[in-house]
């Protein structure tokens, strides 16, 4: 079991800097990309987006 991690849609603000905070959503999908296979997602009810500090390896 592994895990990869690709941008589905970039955000358009200034690129944040080392240290600072960002909130970002997240979805997790079956194997081989296939995004029918929905498992898990911050939108979901009762979740909520993540927020962590760039660059610290939070």
């Amino acid at each position: 079991m592994g895990f990869t991690k690709e941008v589905l849609q970039s955000g358009s603000g200034a690129k944040p800097q080392r240290g600072q905070k960002v909130t970002v959503h997240c979805t997790g999908y079956g194997k081989n990309r296939d995004l029918t296979q929905k498992f898990w997602s911050t939108k979901d009810p009762g979740q909520e987006p993540f927020t962590f500090a760039v660059g610290l390896g939070q």
